[in-house]
């Protein structure tokens, strides 16, 4: 996986010694799982959140492979015409509308409320309504302008910190809504970076929303690149976690490829 230059991966090519390796007995088609020994021979992070036990296990579910279980998701996208940082005027979240709605535009933010599922493309059936108490009901819209000052106090790429406020101006803000949480995100030149603090990894609903956060990133915002930060604040949820995103294809982003918050926990996947 290449990214043109912009970003520096450590990637790593299994060996086929091991044929009982889960590097070398994926089904998952488009996504590859990887052999863990180059990330922990590098030596460039700090500590390794992963073990060999936990690699080499073949009961784990936190992986893209094995049936699907498809829960619609709500995706909100805020994007700045401009360029600059997103209409601060509230939040106010959407009704469940047919994808082909489109309510009433901004005068300077072009706003996009739509749902979003994999059924779209997987069936001509619409999935099953998960129930309201699954379902987050009090959220709000994200200040991604924060949230991109608070992974790259330095700037990213082109954008220059607003010291005063603390904010970096994004291009598209985007909150993905699950059952039972909400995953923000941003979208800076063609490279979207979404926060995961907290989620589950149990089961096969990360597999589905992964995918779809893959899919939705791809063919309604256009990007290229798609970059997920994890806390390293919860040393067991980072484990968990970076661990299913690799086993899906993403790769460690080194520390040293650009300037990032060293609290954080980076991982690339190449979508074009």
């Amino acid at each position: 996986m290449y990214f043109g230059g912009s970003f520096d991966f450590f990637d790593s090519v299994s060996s086929g010694e091991d044929e009982g390796s889960p590097g070398s007995s994926s089904s998952a088609g488009m996504f590859q799982m990887r052999d863990m020994s180059a990330f922990q021979e590098s030596g460039l992070l700090e500590e390794d959140p992963y073990s060999e036990s936990d690699m080499e296990s073949d009961s784990s579910n936190d992986t893209l492979n094995g049936p699907t279980y498809v829960d619609p998701i709500e995706c909100y996208v805020e994007r700045a015409c401009t360029g600059g940082a997103p209409d601060e005027t509230a939040f106010v979240p959407a009704p469940r509308l047919s994808p082909s709605y489109d309510p009433p535009t901004a005068s300077k933010t072009l706003r996009s409320f739509r749902q979003f599922s994999r059924y779209n493309s997987l069936s001509s059936s619409p999935p099953p309504e998960p129930s309201k108490s699954d379902v987050v009901s009090n959220y709000s819209f994200p200040d991604t302008g924060v949230l991109c000052f608070e992974l790259f106090p330095n700037g990213i790429f082109d954008r220059k910190p607003d010291l005063v406020n603390h904010k970096i101006s994004v291009d598209v803000s985007v909150l993905f809504v699950f059952p039972g949480l909400s995953v923000p995100g941003f979208v800076v030149d063609s490279t979207i970076f979404v926060n995961f603090s907290y989620f589950n990894c149990d089961g096969s609903g990360f597999n589905d929303w992964v995918l779809s956060i893959i899919e939705f990133s791809e063919s309604e915002l256009n990007c290229q690149n798609l970059i997920v930060s994890i806390p390293k604040s919860d040393r067991k949820q980072l484990a968990e976690l970076s661990r299913a995103f690799m086993y899906a294809g993403f790769e460690i982003i080194s520390p040293r490829s650009f300037d990032f918050n060293n609290n954080q926990f980076l991982l690339g996947y190449d979508l074009a």
